[in-house]
């Protein structure tokens, strides 16, 4: 599979020049895949979309583990959530409610959040896209990444949702062939290598907020990016056709990482995952 870096570290702190410069990067890539247009309905949006939103603020271990050699996961503060916002958000661009999972904090147990996938892939088709986004805790183990569960503990790597089995899980099951994934976790790049090991049929389209050896912040920077580039806001559509392409929510992230939160974040692809595909028209 091919996987190219978007956009990593941006050295300005003005989000205009580091859009471009990411955009220029994107654009580099996409120059190396066959010339087609973008689809013309927006991902993200209609009933062409299947979703699953899991957010995974609170744990069970942490009030319950108190011996120093354990190694448990903090909860984070819930108020002012944004995953929530980001259903709300994809329900009035057109997603039916019924296309979307969303699997959150006590709830997001590993068995719960692997059957809300199971359920999205199962009643896909082929004309379909998949969004799977997640909110929380990442870890590491042997090279291989884990999100946390509710039920996750980083003593014992079984217990967390590992990248693997959700590309493993999308690869065989789900119906058709694009699939963005966003994370906003500790280490997240190391998300995009192993998509890039393990993808074959599917094209995965990858958000990271920060790098595979980094922390990320408790902020929502990184969901709230992504949020205004679905809105339309200004300073995402950098080649100002009137359309924000996925490469463009993804230079205005990396922008908005780097400078509100001071991190690395990842844009990546595999396979035939078009770049230029539109998720959102500008706002006038």
């Amino acid at each position: 599979m091919n996987l190219f870096v978007l956009a990593l570290l941006a050295l300005s702190p003005v989000r205009a020049n580091d859009a471009c410069r990411a955009l220029e990067q994107a654009k580099e890539g996409a120059a190396q895949m066959p010339s087609v247009p973008p689809a013309p309905a927006a991902l993200l949006a209609g009933p062409d979309a299947r979703v699953l939103i899991v957010g995974a603020l609170t744990f069970v271990w942490e009030d319950s583990l108190d011996d120093a050699a354990n190694v448990f996961f903090h909860s984070f503060d819930r108020d002012g959530r944004q995953d929530t916002v980001l259903l709300d958000l994809l329900v009035a661009r057109g997603v039916p409610r019924d296309h979307i999972e969303l699997v959150q904090d006590e709830g997001a147990t590993r068995a719960n959040i692997r059957a809300a996938l199971a359920r999205l892939n199962a009643a896909s088709k082929p004309e379909e896209h998949l969004f799977v986004y997640y909110t929380g805790h990442g870890y590491k183990s042997a090279g291989r990444f884990y999100l946390a569960a509710y039920d996750s503990c980083q003593n014992d790597v079984s217990s967390g949702w590992s990248a693997a089995s959700l590309i493993e899980d999308v690869e065989k099951d789900f119906k058709g062939s694009d699939a963005i994934v966003a994370v906003e976790a500790c280490y997240s790049a190391i998300f995009a290598k192993e998509a890039a090991a393990g993808a074959k049929r599917v094209n995965f389209g990858i958000l990271a907020s920060t790098s595979e050896n980094a922390s990320s912040t408790a902020e929502w920077t990184f969901t709230e990016a992504i949020l205004a580039a679905l809105r339309g806001e200004k300073g995402f559509d950098q080649d100002a056709d009137g359309k924000i392409s996925f490469g463009e929510l993804g230079a205005g992230m990396t922008s908005d990482m780097n400078r509100y939160a001071g991190q690395s974040a990842v844009v990546a692809t595999t396979g035939k995952f078009d770049v230029r595909s539109i998720v959102a028209a500008e706002k006038k």
